[in-house]
């Protein structure tokens, strides 16, 4: 209902209660969630934009429909003043292999139906192990650098 322009709801203290835990358990699970994947290397800030809003979505049961596409990550430009330095700017490469959004958004889905942090945790530990997990030619290029000293 609406009072002085305010949209209001009025409910029982029990409602209100209950209301509260639910508010509490979905802030500490994006918040866990979120600090997991700040730590992981190669995570970046836009990483973290798109994983809360990929949880939201998960959370909401409003993912992305088939063909639609992914919300697109920033990409770093090198500054400078002129077209030269436009015209030469060369995007960073994300720091994750797979894309935060679609990692979250099924953790967001567990966290609507109240499955255990340690279960989602673990599942994302599993997506981020995957997405970080050093290509053969990185393993190579690093043991060559390590041969040439």
């Amino acid at each position: 209902m609406f009072r002085g322009g305010d949209l209001v709801a009025e409910t029982t203290p029990a409602t209100a209660n209950k209301l509260a835990k639910v508010a509490l358990h979905i802030s500490q699970s994006f918040q866990t969630l979120i600090d997991k994947l700040g730590a992981l290397s190669g995570a970046t800030t836009s990483d973290r934009v798109l994983f809360v809003r990929g949880l939201y979505d998960g959370m909401m049961n409003d993912g992305r429909g088939v063909g639609e596409r992914l919300p697109e990550r920033a990409q770093k430009r090198a500054r400078g003043r002129g077209t030269k330095a436009k015209k030469s700017a060369v995007t960073v490469a994300p720091g994750l292999a797979i894309h935060p959004y679609t990692m979250a958004l099924s953790l967001g889905k567990q966290i609507r139906f109240a499955a255990p942090m340690e279960e989602v945790l673990a599942e994302l530990e599993r997506a981020t192990r995957l997405a970080i997990a050093p290509s053969p030619s990185d393993a190579e290029a690093k043991c060559r650098m390590q041969n040439a000293k």
